[in-house]
């Protein structure tokens, strides 16, 4: 919960940081910064609300556990009758790990990051070179194949290029339809 908290403190602190030291000369020169900031702003509200009413159940749920559990007559838990405090066992899932989430985290594999962090690279290599459509649906792809560890049957390789076609087409719209953004141009396809 701390991180959270911290997390969403920085976030408005920047927000705010940021705000007070805009100086633009017209007005469509702050539509992208304001948003930007906004977004920063309403993402640590967000954040730092998830972590207040995450730690407020924890302690609901505490409490309810150091409550005595129900029984029937003879002092065996009756039917219906949830049995939480220190008698309660914990939850063992078919793959043997504890708790609803998975129980630990899954370390981290170092392969996924180096390959994530090539890959935001190469798009930002490939942006100028190719422009914004080709580079982001390509990118977007890789990003879904890197997420799922590995490509999916035809079916699910169609259905990650829509989507990916529809969101660089609305990224396209948004920046320089609503903030004014000029995007690149590709070098070597012109478009």
């Amino acid at each position: 919960m701390r991180r959270d908290l911290l997390c969403a403190g920085l976030l408005l602190a920047l927000a705010v940081i940021f705000w007070f030291q805009q100086d633009y000369t017209t007005p469509v020169d702050a539509v992208l910064p304001r948003f930007v900031l906004v977004v920063l702003a309403v993402l640590g509200v967000a954040i730092g609300a998830a972590a207040l009413l995450r730690s407020r159940r924890g302690r609901e749920g505490t409490a309810q556990a150091a409550a005595p559990a129900r029984t029937d007559a003879e002092g065996v838990p009756g039917a219906g009758a949830a049995v939480v405090g220190p008698d309660a066992s914990p939850a063992v899932h078919g793959d043997g790990s504890g708790g609803a989430d998975g129980g630990e985290d899954a370390p981290v594999d170092r392969r996924v990051i180096t390959a994530a962090i090539l890959l935001l690279l190469g798009w930002g290599a490939a942006f100028g070179l190719f422009g914004l459509a080709v580079s982001g649906v390509v990118a977007f792809v890789a990003t879904a194949a890197l997420v799922k560890r590995g490509f999916t049957p035809v079916r699910g390789l169609l259905v990650d290029t829509g989507v990916a076609i529809g969101f660089v087409l609305l990224c396209f719209f948004v920046f320089t339809r609503v903030l004014y953004v000029p995007l690149p141009v590709s070098v070597l396809l012109g478009i």
